[in-house]
């Protein structure tokens, strides 16, 4: 069998700090790209007239909805991919991660189909009518047609992290946006002769990056010799579904908490004022921008953790997790303070009225001091989900926002009246978030240092020579049989 590091297990040794930086700053800049591909979409699109902008609006919530369940996807398949990986069984890294392709390739053609089907119907449901239900229908069909080309390169892309490879995956990110801003006033006004699509050739444009995306992506996998192409029994490849499934699903959901949430704290600030709505939504843009480094962090979590556990050096997870926690630390802190002395030199170039940018500023004011809570918070739930406990990871997203954010939210709101009530909510939400997550890790390095590893159940294979030198963990202590060196454990 190969050793750990000759397959692909490269971030079972070395510098932990290192490992981090190279898997977060490349993700960063990645997730800067796709945020700038929405952006440029919608600059172009708005030169079209506002029933257009209208309808790519429209779009956001179910882009939004599969954009999550294809990250849900890939943590699942990294999780699973990167603990056996440190196993070092490199032949059962190939079976999962081509599985794992296969898998995406089936989801996505059920999805195109059911939401192709459904397009009028469901965007009529959102509230598109006449002329801009036409527009978001013109818009979708070139996009579902292509949706393939969106999960795959997303899912390789995790699968290659999880081998420890982060600068291609980011690199592959940010050349499709570059595509795609490429395309766009080409493809929708029709430069250089080619047809002019409108609404559709930004949709078109979209396609033709991802489709580029793909490419690359597949190219990066086998470069790092993670795909395989013997055809697996169903029961093998149902082996390698399940506890991707298992993880990726609950994932999926969790993704979609944190949306959910702000969608009705922009209800509370409505029934305050429109002005309000519109300084938390500045404000929300700002945040995005800001939080992108922890995203990125928590996404370069997960593979160093699944590694280090799938190698049973667990003395390298809970650095990673201390490492990791002191960055949203450091990073909540220098945010804070730039957001605080920036802000009211930005709002203005959203929008001009005063009330607008005060409300703003205020966010800007309290709530940023509280991010490393909401960085520690999402860093736990990829590490849970890393070693096989998307529950664990989903508590931890929902307990911040359904638990905490949105009831102080609304208590601020009720006794205030005023937005600062519902940011003071935030706060909360973002530091109980917090110590929810350094909880979660202590709780999860005792059990991992009592069990020895962490139980992945849809696996039953034959002992590697670590597992033989150590006991295999169950989280689930219910069903692990008495230790006889521990009598009455």
């Amino acid at each position: 069998m190969p050793s750990a590091k000759s397959s692909g297990a490269r971030l079972t040794e070395g510098s932990i700090s290192g490992h981090l930086r190279s898997l977060t700053v490349p993700m960063t800049f990645g997730i800067l790209s796709m945020v700038s591909k929405n952006l440029v979409d919608t600059y172009f699109v708005a030169q079209l007239g506002t029933e257009a902008l209208s309808a790519i609006s429209f779009t956001f919530p179910v882009v939004m909805l599969l954009m999550s369940f294809s990250v849900g996807l890939g943590a699942g398949a990294s999780s699973v991919v990167s603990r056996i990986l440190g196993s070092g069984d490199h032949a059962k890294v190939q079976r999962s991660s081509t599985d794992a392709l296969v898998l995406s390739v089936l989801l996505v053609a059920i999805l195109c189909v059911v939401g192709l089907a459904s397009l009028r119907p469901l965007f009529s449901a959102l509230g598109a009518r006449g002329p801009v239900l036409e527009l978001v229908i013109v818009y979708m069909q070139p996009w579902f047609v292509g949706l393939m080309f969106l999960v795959v390169p997303m899912l390789g892309n995790s699968l290659c992290r999880a081998a420890g490879e982060g600068t291609w995956p980011g690199l592959i990110m940010v050349s499709a946006a570059a595509i795609n801003a490429i395309l766009d006033p080409f493809l929708i006004f029709g430069w250089a002769g080619l047809p002019e699509l409108g609404i559709a050739g930004a949709s078109t444009a979209t396609v033709v990056s991802n489709l580029c995306a793909t490419l690359g992506s597949l190219w990066l996998l086998r470069r790092e010799d993670l795909l395989t192409m013997r055809i697996p029994s169903p029961s093998e490849a149902w082996a390698s579904w399940k506890p991707m499934l298992a993880i990726g699903l609950p994932a999926s959901g969790a993704n979609m908490v944190n949306p959910l949430g702000i969608t009705l704290v922009t209800a509370m600030l409505a029934r305050i004022s429109d002005t309000a709505v519109a300084g938390f939504g500045v404000a929300g843009r700002l945040e995005g921008l800001s939080l992108l480094t922890m995203l990125a962090l928590s996404a370069a979590i997960g593979p160093i953790v699944g590694q280090n556990v799938g190698a049973k050096r667990f003395d390298r997870v809970r650095e990673a997790m201390q490492v990791s926690f002191r960055v949203c630390i450091r990073i909540g802190m220098v945010t804070a303070a730039l957001l605080a002395v920036l802000g009211p030199w930005v709002t203005p170039l959203f929008d001009g009225s005063v009330d607008v940018r005060s409300t703003a500023n205020l966010y800007l004011w309290l709530v940023p001091v509280s991010f490393a809570g909401y960085g520690i918070n999402i860093v736990q739930a990829a590490a849970f989900n890393a070693v096989g406990r998307p529950s664990l990871a989903a508590g931890l997203t929902v307990a911040r926002m359904f638990g905490v954010y949105l009831p102080a939210a609304w208590i601020g709101m009720m006794v205030t009246g005023e937005p600062a009530g519902v940011f003071v909510g935030a706060v909360v939400g973002n530091v109980a978030g917090g110590l929810l997550g350094w909880l979660g890790s202590r709780s999860m390095m005792r059990r991992l240092q009592r069990e020895g590893s962490c139980r992945d159940p849809f696996y039953r294979n034959e002992p590697t020579k670590s597992e033989e030198r150590a006991p295999v963990a169950d989280w689930d202590l219910a069903e692990r049989p008495a230790n006889p060196a521990k009598p009455g454990v």
